[in-house]
């Protein structure tokens, strides 16, 4: 999988331990070439309905 992962965590403590199992979690399903990706971890003060962790995911997909 060609593309990239944006990961938005409320909590500037726990941004990377989000954006991590959000990595994980991609690996897990797609495998370590399918699921090999890039991605933006950013800590903010609020997010819309007291989410704690968004996460923004693109895929190309090959027919």
């Amino acid at each position: 999988m060609a593309g990239g992962q944006n990961a938005t965590a409320l909590c500037a403590l726990y941004v990377l331990t989000h954006a991590n199992g959000a990595s994980k979690l991609l690996l897990d399903v797609f495998g370590e070439v399918s699921g090999a990706h890039t991605r933006m971890a950013i800590g903010t003060e609020n997010m819309p309905f007291n989410a704690t962790t968004e996460v923004e995911a693109g895929f190309w997909i090959k027919v």
